[in-house]
C-alpha cells in the first residue's frame, strides 16, 4: 500500500476525484481515504497545517496500515527560486 499526505483539502480534492478514492471510516482522527491505482491499494490523509499534525497523521497511518511507500503531495511557498508550478523533488534519503 502507497500512503500519499497532503496537508489541504485543496491538495486532496484533485487527487481523491482522479483516483476515485472513497473516504475510509473508523480510522479517526485524520481525515483519509482509500481506493486502487494502477493496482496498488493507495490511503489518502489530511495532515492539516504544520510538523505536529503531519507527525501525528503519518504516525497513525503507519501503524494501521501495512505501508510500503510514503508520498508527500502538494503546493507550498517554493523551496528555491528556480522552482515552477507542477515541478516534482524527490528525495534520495531523509
Amino acid at each position: 500500500m502507497i500512503a500519499l499526505f497532503a496537508a489541504l483539502q485543496e491538495e486532496i480534492r484533485p487527487i481523491r476525484r482522479r483516483l476515485g478514492l472513497r473516504p475510509e471510516h473508523g480510522k479517526a482522527p485524520i481525515c483519509s481515504w482509500r481506493g486502487t491505482f494502477l493496482s496498488r491499494e493507495i490511503v489518502l490523509a489530511q495532515t492539516g497545517i504544520g510538523r505536529g499534525g503531519a507527525e501525528r497523521t503519518v504516525q497513525q497511518v503507519l501503524a494501521t496500515h501495512p505501508i510500503e511507500g510514503v508520498i508527500s503531495v502538494g503546493f507550498c511557498g517554493a523551496l528555491v527560486e528556480e522552482l515552477q508550478v507542477a515541478d516534482v523533488l524527490v528525495c534520495s534519503a531523509v
